[in-house]
């Protein structure tokens, strides 16, 4: 009978790396020093330095702008119009909801890029001509999350040949509740 070999190894946790250690990382790599040496001396994981390695540029830009060299994490500033339009979103499906009416995923993210069209219409500012937005299912998630949105799905089989009332009478049981329901 084969032996059977059970994994022992443990998931590591993820951890957030200083600005100030990736240079160090990028300063030994340059001096020519191999990543197997870099993993061993400094108690990363080869991936995470060969990651370190080809954001080298985006780094080194930020390690310029940035006052403090201990930050652990480089964060992306959020457009304005990106914000105001998910907090007009948000307005739009709680109207929707106290309405009834029903909602899926592709109509709140028809509606998020309609919204976003007319912000950036609206204003004459420069900055804004230049931001772009996709409602991608990346961004449906984290809005939800941002938003604490939470979606109930139903799967509905139903006869093509029941009549429109039929249907209106599933739609408003579906929206019952503060859910949005896809």
């Amino acid at each position: 009978m084969p032996k059977v070999q059970l994994s022992t190894s443990i998931k590591r946790c993820r951890k957030s790396i200083t600005l100030e250690t990736k240079l160090e990382v990028l300063l030994r790599i340059e001096a020519g020093e191999r990543i197997v040496e870099i993993c061993k001396a400094m108690g990363l994981a080869k991936s995470t330095i060969q990651t370190i390695r080809d954001k080298k540029e985006e780094i080194k830009a930020y390690s310029q702008s940035a006052a403090h060299t201990n930050v652990a994490r480089l964060t992306r500033q959020r457009y304005w119009v990106i914000e105001k339009m998910e907090k007009l979103l948000f307005i739009w499906i709680q109207d929707n909801n106290k309405r009834k009416i029903p909602m899926n995923q592709m109509t709140i993210q028809q509606k998020a890029l309609s919204i976003f069209e007319n912000l950036k219409n609206d204003h004459t500012d420069e900055s804004v001509k230049d931001v772009t937005f996709q409602s991608s299912r990346g961004w449906f998630e984290k809005f939800k999350n941002r938003f604490n949105l939470r979606i109930s799905v139903f799967l509905l089989l139903l006869d093509p040949m029941q009549d429109d009332s039929h249907l209106k009478s599933i739609a408003n049981i579906l929206c019952t509740g503060s859910d949005v329901m896809l």
